[in-house]
């Protein structure tokens, strides 16, 4: 899986879970939950993508 997949399924689950946020409401759960999956990956991880 891209991560370009990975960033649209993750806009489409937000859409889905929460219909009633508006677009920048929506990008700032994507973009938070990226922020934190990020910052809890364990030391020496890879940041690359698979």
């Amino acid at each position: 899986m891209s991560s370009v997949d990975a960033w649209l399924g993750l806009q489409r689950y937000v859409l889905e879970m929460a219909p009633g946020l508006d677009a920048g409401e929506r990008r700032t759960v994507v973009v938070s939950t990226v922020c934190l999956h990020l910052l809890r990956r364990p030391p020496g991880d890879s940041a690359s993508p698979a």
